[in-house]
């Protein structure tokens, strides 16, 4: 099949298991999401914070607050996923899916939008189109 699909690797909306099954059967085709929202305590659509998540008032999962390293970090440590394939997951694959050619990959032409992290997979810094941009991280 040439059918793509996405996967929140939060281990709420999917268990870590089932990603590391999905991932298996699905290869190059699995990408990842966050699915983040950020807390609205009124309006149409409201989301409280939880520990680890979003729900609607009722209790009802409404979103995450997964970033994409974390998501990474995830299928590295919870789904072995190697780490290559992981990073994958999180920027060629998605841009496939856009057919946006320029993004996801460092070669020449391409955008340099790019994350530095070290070996626990904490973020140092990052680049858009080349350029730091660390001073709006603080």
């Amino acid at each position: 099949s040439d059918a793509y699909a996405s996967i929140i690797a939060d281990g709420i909306h999917v268990d870590y298991q089932t990603l590391s099954i999905s991932k298996k059967l699905m290869g190059e085709r699995l990408f990842l999401i966050s699915d983040a929202v950020e807390e609205a305590l009124e309006g149409a659509y409201v989301h409280v914070r939880r520990a680890d998540c979003f729900t609607l008032p009722d209790g009802t999962l409404s979103g995450s607050q997964l970033t994409l390293l974390k998501a990474v970090k995830n299928c590295v440590q919870k789904a072995d996923v190697p780490l290559r394939e992981a990073l994958n997951m999180a920027s060629l694959y998605p841009a496939r899916v856009m057919r946006e050619t320029h993004i996801g990959v460092i070669e020449k032409g391409a955008k340099a939008n790019l994350i530095l992290f070290d070996e626990d997979l904490r973020l140092k810094e990052v680049y858009l189109e080349g350029v730091s941009v660390n001073h709006a991280l603080s």
